[in-house]
């Protein structure tokens, strides 16, 4: 079993959000954390009831009282005890591996720091569940319901999410390496500095999700639903996004070296500074994206639509824009060396122009 110290829990309130408004948006985090926190306090109060004395496997201090019957109670193979050291009571919960817990109703229980490697949670209701440092390693977690659950700092790596309801979740800093994610409800989830590192979110749906810091390492993102989501200064390197929907997506400072965003929605991106060496944006969709001061040395862009986009100070050293769109487009001293102008379409409306670096001598069509 992973033994793990619970202290108070902390709010680490980062800035640097790709519009310059992360404080507004983490302001509700920073709320609902202080009323764990609140929560987290009340279940230290040592309790009027006593259980008999086991050795721990698995555990999680609860928060019931006399009156009140904890969700694990009628669950065979899952026991309590109690932590009788003085000044630092709590009764805990431990379940055996087999313990019976698919479809089980866990809303608002308290399971945090347990050791449920391995568990199969799969339909299982833990809305506004706390799973704070709770081991799920390779957990089945399928169609389960997590929407407005607590897993800060959660050990979820291999774990099955395919399915799940995540809605408004709490996964600050979680680590789920290569989780199962697909097709899952993440909307408005916290995902801030989480680790995902080769994780499966095909098709999930991450609207307005918070993935700040995040690394996304090699994760499968096809399909997936990003709309206005935040992933400022997120690792998305050789991350898979062929056909995701990155409308009004904060990308500010992000890694997407050799990511493959082949026919993406990226319109109204913002993705200045971002890192796109060798990325792959074929066919993809730029309409006024900002790409200022972006890096796109040896990026494919054949196809690509980049009506009205900002690429001011962009790099685009030796990059492919066959057949590329530049309606509109604002090319304040970006750099274009080794760049070919054969076939770009709309060169005649595109601003600063005069500005460009590294054109040589001007050739080819609109």
């Amino acid at each position: 079993m992973r033994v793990v110290t619970v202290g108070v829990v902390g709010v680490l309130l980062l800035a640097g959000c790709a519009d310059g408004s992360s404080f507004d948006e983490l302001e509700a985090a920073e709320q609902r954390v202080a009323e764990l926190e609140e929560e987290l306090s009340q279940a230290q109060e040592p309790l009027a009831t006593t259980a008999t004395s086991a050795p721990a496997t698995t555990t999680a201090p609860a928060t019931t009282t006399a009156s009140e019957t904890h969700p694990l109670e009628d669950v065979e193979g899952c026991r309590s005890y109690l932590n009788d050291e003085p000044g630092d009571e709590f009764e805990y919960w431990e379940c055996d591996e087999n313990a019976e817990l698919r479809g089980l109703d866990l809303t608002g229980a308290t399971l945090w720091n347990m050791n449920l490697e391995g568990a199969d949670l799969s339909g299982a209701n833990l809305t506004h569940a706390n799973l704070l440092y709770t081991d799920l390693d390779g957990a089945n977690l399928t169609d389960a319901n997590l929407s407005f659950a607590y897993l800060r700092a959660t050990y979820l790596p291999d774990v099955d999410l395919t399915g799940a309801n995540l809605f408004y979740a709490y996964l600050y800093s979680a680590y789920l390496p290569d989780a199962d994610l697909a097709g899952a409800d993440l909307r408005y989830a916290d995902l801030i500095a989480t680790d995902l590192i080769n994780a499966t979110l095909e098709g999930a749906d991450l609207t307005e999700a918070k993935l700040g810091y995040a690394d996304l390492t090699g994760a499968d993102l096809r399909e997936a639903e990003l709309t206005e989501a935040w992933l400022g200064d997120a690792n998305l390197e050789g991350a898979n996004l062929t056909d995701a929907d990155l409308f009004a997506a904060g990308l500010k400072d992000a890694d997407l070296g050799d990511a493959n965003l082949t026919n993406a929605n990226l319109t109204k991106a913002n993705l200045s500074y971002a890192y796109l060496r060798e990325a792959d944006l074929e066919l993809a969709d730029l309409t006024e994206a900002n790409l200022e001061l972006a890096d796109l040395t040896e990026a494919n862009l054949e196809l690509a639509n980049l009506t009205n986009a900002k690429l001011g100070y962009a790099d685009l050293t030796n990059a492919n824009l066959y057949k590329a769109d530049l309606t509109g487009a604002d090319l304040y001293k970006a750099d274009l060396t080794g760049v070919d102008l054969n076939g770009l379409i709309g060169w005649d409306t595109v601003k600063g122009k005069d500005t460009i670096i590294g054109l040589g001598s001007l050739f080819g069509d609109d």
